[in-house]
């Protein structure tokens, strides 16, 4: 199982999951003209995903903040992106990394 954790770099440091890759969502999406969030273009996403040690037979839980609308969006977002790219197996980590947080389960820092 792969833990992603999208959050930013910054927070990643401050603690993270044991185990968990860092992988800030900005890599997951752009701005093309008026639109945002667009998906990586195909190459761009089979290298993103394939530089986490991520396949298709790989089981992903995306574990980012749920403090605000936008980032509990951009959890679901990266988990749509990964099913969308073929990797069927994939969560989003049950109250996101807040209630981990809250919960005071274990979060070694870097």
């Amino acid at each position: 199982m792969i833990v992603l954790d999208i959050r930013r770099v910054e927070n990643y440091r401050e603690g993270h999951i044991p185990g968990a890759i860092s992988s800030f969502y900005g890599g997951w999406a752009y701005k093309q003209g008026e639109l945002y969030s667009e998906i990586p273009e195909k190459d761009d996403l089979e290298d993103l995903i394939s530089s986490l040690g991520i396949s298709l037979k790989s089981w992903v839980v995306v574990a980012g903040d749920t403090d605000t609308p936008r980032h509990s969006y951009q959890s679901a977002r990266v988990a749509c992106t990964l099913q969308y790219a073929g990797i069927e197996n994939v969560a989003l980590l049950d109250g996101g990394m807040n209630k981990w947080i809250s919960e005071k389960k274990r979060y070694p820092r870097k």
